[in-house]
């Protein structure tokens, strides 16, 4: 009853007797080999048979009662730190109350799933709130404890990675504290976050949809209830694929931000899906403000997930010190606790080594990412995989070698969406034309959502549809991207450059050469700002090539050349294979 180990006085404190009597007693059973000594005053069982035989030859009352009197002898005993504790009172508070009143044993299976879940020890806290629940279960009394224990159990299930689960947990909680009007509950189990990546072939949550529908149909709802709410519903709906519906919750969220105090934006902000991905130059700037408001005020807790948030945003918008600084930040408060979110400023910084022009860098920081994900058993891992070896094959030049993983992501995900892009330039980086050409007569550009995989089809389907597209294919890109003037397009990792280059390479092959002149000298300008000599070359070597096919060689040779200084000595296959083959065009006039 009293455990494998087991403390001399709490003995003593059982069964009512002297401390020097139980003493004897245990010298006793140690000479009969059934206890072993293993410190002072401690003592424990030699074989489990042992400590198994014992209660089983005693009645389930009389189980019950022991364990009852171990409980009661443990927090006499420990009275002002039952946290100490809380693991074994929890236990015989739980056999204590067969057949009986739970109520003791609920409360102390909470309170030690939250001390697990206080240590980062996501599985104890897991099976000490399902061990609470169970107590619960049929007992109408305590009810309340039930729906706060499921809202529990569901963060520690997404924080240990078991997201499907977690979804399960969030919806019964949702569903059981809705039904009886319990909003603050439905809001608390709403919006426990259950997304680590935002694209197509994610699962779609249709019943967490309706539930944060009704609760934000509630009436005099508190506008951070309100915030919350959008915020999730905003993010639910990517997977839903309702544009509209987004847009119009992610509105309302945006100008409930700056009237919100700064602490609920610390924690609202956490939500990338909600954060904005396929945003505009103004609303980033927006957004970057409320980060910074929340930053100021972030527990240490909050601040990891806002500083890989405001990394994003300032990588969004082109700006290299910033977002190196935030990059430093959040890697710092990462390695302070751990987090399922530690992978991801991996993630970005082996994107920015690529921006650098550091493939070999690259490779080490996706290494370590590669590391983290599978660590924290992130279910998006795969898709983290895959971006990170098409971004470094891309500038490799070697995406010929993932042939087999292309004919794979054919299959995946919707006509419209970033793993067929992704595929068809895999093709495209080869040679292959008519998959690419198949692939853009699939895509509905007025089908798009907002998702993280935004970025992916436009960026690449603009740079396809430029080569091998229709000019009604190049004016639907050239449209997208209009709105994303100065933006700095990303998603996954991958970085795509300057908004402002597609557009130059689009303009230029729909014969709009001033314009498009105008915005090369603009993506060229923006990638100096963002410090990164891979994507200073890559628009000066398309303006190359724009120039001689226009006829203009010596202006030509001054773009190969600028493209050439930008590049320098630095491993990038790609851009330099690409300036060798331009030169020789040249030459060949």
């Amino acid at each position: 009853m009293i455990g494998y180990e087991f403390d001399g006085d709490l003995l003593a404190d059982v069964v009512g007797r002297e401390a020097d009597d139980v003493l004897d007693a245990l010298d006793t059973a140690r000479a009969a080999s059934l206890v072993i000594e293993v410190g002072v005053d401690r003592h424990r069982f030699a074989h489990a048979l042992v400590r198994e035989t014992l209660p089983g030859e005693l009645s389930a009352s009389r189980r019950a009662r022991q364990h009852r009197k171990v409980a009661e002898a443990l927090e006499a005993r420990h009275a002002g730190a039952l946290d100490t504790v809380i693991a074994d009172l929890a236990t015989h508070w739980a056999e204590a109350t067969a057949g009986g009143d739970p109520g003791r044993a609920i409360e102390l299976a909470i309170r030690a799933g939250a001390r697990a879940d206080e240590r980062g020890a996501w599985e104890n806290a897991i099976r000490w709130y399902q061990n609470a629940l169970e107590l619960t279960e049929d007992q109408y009394t305590y009810e309340v404890e039930r729906r706060h224990t499921l809202v529990a159990l569901a963060d520690a299930q997404a924080n240990s990675g078991a997201i499907a689960d977690a979804r399960r947990t969030v919806v019964e909680a949702a569903r059981l504290a809705i039904a009886v009007g319990d909003i603050n509950t439905a809001c608390a189990a709403l919006t426990v976050h259950t997304r680590g990546s935002f694209g197509a072939n994610d699962p779609a949550d249709p019943e967490k949809v309706v539930l944060l529908r009704a609760a934000l149909a509630t009436p005099s709802l508190a506008k951070v209830r309100r915030a919350d709410l959008l915020s999730e519903l905003a993010t639910e709906l990517i997977f839903e694929n309702d544009i509209a519906g987004r847009r119009a919750a992610l509105t309302e969220f945006w100008e409930a931000l700056p009237l919100l105090a700064a602490e609920d934006c610390a924690r609202l902000l956490q939500n990338s899906g909600a954060v904005g991905i396929a945003s505009s130059r103004r609303h980033l700037e927006f957004i970057g403000g409320q980060l910074d408001r929340a930053l100021a005020v972030a527990r240490p807790s909050q601040a990891g997930l806002l500083q890989v948030n405001k990394m994003l945003n300032h990588v969004w918008r082109g700006e290299r010190n910033r977002s190196d600084d935030a990059n430093r930040a959040a890697q710092r408060l990462m390695a302070g606790a751990p987090s399922r979110a530690q992978p991801f400023p991996w993630l970005h910084s082996t994107m920015l080594c690529v921006v650098d022009g550091d493939l070999a860098a690259a490779v080490e920081a996706n290494k370590e990412t590669l590391r983290l994900l599978e660590y924290w058993a992130v279910p998006e891992a795969p898709n983290y995989r895959t971006t990170m070896a098409i971004m470094i094959g891309r500038e490799r030049r070697s995406l010929g070698t993932l042939h087999r993983l292309a004919e794979v992501m054919e299959r995946m995900g919707p006509p419209s969406g970033p793993t067929r892009a992704l595929a068809a330039f895999i093709r495209f980086s080869t040679g292959d034309r008519e998959s690419p050409t198949h692939a853009l007569n699939l895509v509905r550009v007025d089908e798009l959502v907002d998702d993280a995989g935004h970025a992916i089809v436009v960026s690449l389907g603009s740079e396809m549809a430029a080569v091998v597209g229709t000019d009604e294919q190049r004016r639907s890109f050239l449209a997208v991207l209009e709105t994303q003037a100065g933006v700095h397009l990303m998603a996954g990792g991958m970085y795509f450059g300057a908004a402002d280059r597609l557009r130059a390479l689009l303009l230029d092959r729909l014969g709009d050469h001033d314009q498009a002149d105008a915005l090369f000298t603009e993506a060229v300008r923006q990638h100096e700002d963002f410090r990164s000599p891979t994507w200073v070359a890559r628009p000066q070597l398309d303006w190359a090539e724009s120039l001689l096919g226009r006829g203009s060689p010596d202006a030509a040779r001054t773009h190969l050349d600028a493209a050439a200084i930008a590049l320098g000595k630095l491993d990038l296959p790609d851009n330099q294979l690409r300036l060798a083959e331009l030169r020789v065009a040249l030459a060949a006039g």
